[in-house]
């Protein structure tokens, strides 16, 4: 039966879906290999610290676009292990997250994170603070860490924290590579190509 006028074809209809796709596939690739681009997918980064008496292991988020250091840090979870001294003991596994802790506003320059906590019952402060090697940025990749801990007692007269130093640090986010969601995309958009236009050509015989 002939086509009527003015009305696409199957074939013309799936030619068209393919190089929507085909399209979406190359911007998005495009923005992913942009790290500074306004549409940058925030990453989730993993933290692995060594003290000389313990470790800080965790996650947190970070996103190079946001203003704000509540919003460049919106999510973290950090574990620290350490020997506390006598009275402490409670707090030999210490977990720095929201809503209890905080990330400080004076770090926002994307070389330092600093999360800062009140334990009610026992009136202490406790602050973490790392260091980046290096900026972080939106395009991941291995970054090595220093800072420490410091466990300040409220009710003490000395006003001297108890503090313990990173010895050994790094936080690793992996993105997946642009080359690689451009040629994932672009396979399966081939592959409905050519679906399509096989059964275009049984139906024509």
């Amino acid at each position: 039966m002939a086509k009527e006028e003015g009305i696409p074809s199957k074939f013309e209809k799936a030619m068209a879906v393919a190089a929507f796709t085909l399209r979406a596939v190359v911007v998005t690739a495009a923005i992913s290999s942009c790290p500074n681009s306004a549409f940058a997918i925030p990453l989730q980064w993993t933290l692995n610290a060594t003290f000389d008496d313990g470790t800080a292991v965790g996650v947190f988020t970070f996103d190079a676009d946001a203003t704000t250091i509540t919003n460049r840090y919106p999510t973290f979870k950090i574990t620290v292990s350490a020997a506390r001294d006598p009275g402490h003991e409670r707090l030999s596994e210490f977990v720095y997250e929201p809503p209890g802790a905080k990330a400080l506003e004076p770090f926002s320059d994307a070389l330092h994170l600093a999360l800062d906590q009140i334990v009610a019952a026992g009136n202490l402060e406790l602050t973490l603070t790392l260091n980046f090697a290096q900026r972080l940025t939106d395009a991941g990749g291995s970054i090595g860490v220093e800072g420490g801990e410091t466990v300040l007692d409220l009710g003490s007269t000395s006003g001297r924290p108890q503090t313990r130093i990173i010895t050994e640090g790094s936080a690793v986010s992996v993105v997946p590579e642009p080359t690689t969601l451009l040629l994932f995309g672009t396979t399966m958009a081939g592959l409905g190509l050519g679906a399509r236009w096989r059964r275009h050509r049984q139906n024509q015989n």
